[in-house]
């Protein structure tokens, strides 16, 4: 007799769900391709494989989603100005908007998109991601 599959999400997880999608609209990683496969087929996955393997599956999923977000963020902290990484942090991370960001920093919305906008490239760059 096998027990209804609960699904039980830490904090950490939903932030790092949050910080995916934002990051993914910029930066396009291996992750967008294995969050799609696993989208696409969650039907047939469904149907195929048993609780264990499915748990093994998300599992997996889980830890290279995660070196990827290690992966980003350690090049975010070699080459983000302090500033620029605290507005990074802010608008991918904590999901404040650009207004939110200004508004807490004291500047204009306009300076905290040009911020963003070279941060994303920088990242590019350092990963060599075009």
């Amino acid at each position: 007799m096998t027990t209804p599959n609960k699904s039980f999400r830490s904090q950490t997880d939903v932030n790092t769900d949050r910080f995916i999608f934002r990051i993914q609209r910029e930066i396009p990683t291996e992750g967008v391709e294995l969050e799609q496969l696993v989208h696409n087929n969650q039907t047939a996955i469904a149907q195929t494989q048993t609780d264990e393997e499915r748990l093994t599956e998300r599992q997996e999923f889980q830890e290279r989603r995660k070196e990827l977000v290690e992966k980003l963020f350690v090049a975010a902290t070699k080459v983000l100005t302090d500033i620029q990484f605290q507005i990074f942090t802010s608008y991918f991370v904590m999901g404040m908007s650009e207004p939110q960001i200004a508004s807490s920093m004291n500047v204009t919305q306009p300076y905290i998109s040009i911020v963003l906008t070279a941060s994303v490239k920088k990242i590019k760059k350092e990963l060599r991601v075009d």
